[in-house]
Formats: C-alpha cells, structure tokens, sequence
C-alpha cells in the first residue's frame, strides 16, 4: 500500500509486509480525506493508490459440494467480520459458471487483510483444495 496509516504497519515505509511498500512521492489527498501517494516508480507508476483494498478469493466448487461450501464460507466471512480493518465481506458465486464462488472483502489496508488471514486459517482451511491459486488482494486506484 502507499497510504500512510498510522493503525496499518504495512502501509508505512520500512514496516509491515509489502513488497517496496511505501517507496513514492508526491502526497496528496484521497476521497474522504485519506491520504494518498503516488508511486515514483515501476508498473503503477502515476496512478494514485488509496488506503483500502479489495479482496478476492476464487474457488471451484463441485456440484455435490455447494451446501457444505457455503456453510463454511459465510463462517469464514464471519470470522474476518471480527478482525481490525474489516469493511465488509460477502459470498458470491458465478452467474455463467455455477462451480465459480467468491469470497469478497473489502479492507481499510493490506497490513489488516493480512493479519485477518492469520486469525482466519483454521475456518479456511477445509476450503483450501478448492480454492482457486490466484493472486487475491487487490488495492483501490484512485483517479490521477
């Protein structure tokens, strides 16, 4: 993340998890008055990034597993309902494709979403052989 936030370590240069987090200039200020920063370099050089972020985490579910499935997803967004950060989460699946689900939350940073993972690995672990090996945290891009 490029957003300074005090309550998220990664967001903060040289602290938390991130890869090259926190190396940019030129603040400025965000919608709702966070602040933001654009990255000085490499591919989301010139796009404004914002504090929050969006997980999405895929999975590929038999047919005769979809009652099971939900069960334990909506366990899993419950568990992560109760962790610092969290903004919403909910359980959807494909319209197309009746076998895609997805677990979508939305986060205030990358540093929460992370340590939520962490206090969530026992809810979602019986879902991990259908979970879909895809990146799944992705940041909000502001306007330039």
């Amino acid at each position: 993340m490029f957003t300074r936030n005090p309550e998220d370590p990664a967001s903060i240069p040289g602290e938390g998890e991130g890869e090259g987090e926190g190396e940019g200039e030129g603040e400025g200020e965000g919608e709702g008055g966070r602040a933001v920063v654009r990255p000085s370099s490499g591919s989301g050089a010139g796009l404004w990034h914002a504090g929050r972020m969006l997980a999405l985490i895929r999975y590929s579910v038999p047919p005769g597993q979809t009652e099971e499935f939900t069960l334990r997803a909506h366990e899993i967004v419950d568990t992560l309902a109760g962790q610092p950060g969290y903004v919403r989460g909910r359980v959807s699946r494909s319209v197309d494709e009746p076998e895609l689900w997805a677990l979508i939350s939305e986060w205030e940073g990358a540093g929460f979403y992370r340590r939520a993972l962490g206090a969530a690995r026992m809810a979602m672990y019986p879902l991990m052989t259908l979970m879909i090996n895809e990146p799944s945290a992705f940041e909000d891009v502001e306007r330039p």
